[in-house]
């Protein structure tokens, strides 16, 4: 929480929008995590992060809330897409998984 408040201040004071500093901060191959894990292979990662943007249409909805915002005065839209990034089991073990079932719809993520 508090390393996304400090680049939402980064990212306002150079008036580019959120995501572009937190993509800009995403692990690169080669870096390690804070647990000394080496993170050899990013590439999926990036894969599936442009895909996903692709399928919600990220670039229309951003686009749809700052015009909304520009007309509006007092009444504001928002709309947010978290990068997250958490380990999962224990070294060695290659058998971790994280299954979200959404209770509105029963979507399965």
């Amino acid at each position: 929480m508090a390393t996304e408040l400090v680049m939402a201040r980064v990212a306002a004071s150079l008036d580019v929008p959120v995501l572009r500093v937190q993509e800009k901060n995403f692990y690169k191959a080669g870096q390690k995590t804070p647990y000394g894990q080496t993170l050899e292979d990013m590439t999926s990662f990036e894969h599936v992060w442009a895909r996903l943007k692709e399928l919600v249409r990220w670039d229309e909805k951003e686009e749809e809330v700052r015009a909304y915002n520009s007309q509006h005065r007092w009444r504001k839209r928002g709309v947010s897409l978290q990068p997250v990034k958490y380990g999962m089991g224990r070294a060695g073990i290659h058998a971790s998984a994280s299954v979200h079932i959404y209770q509105e719809d029963g979507s399965v993520l």
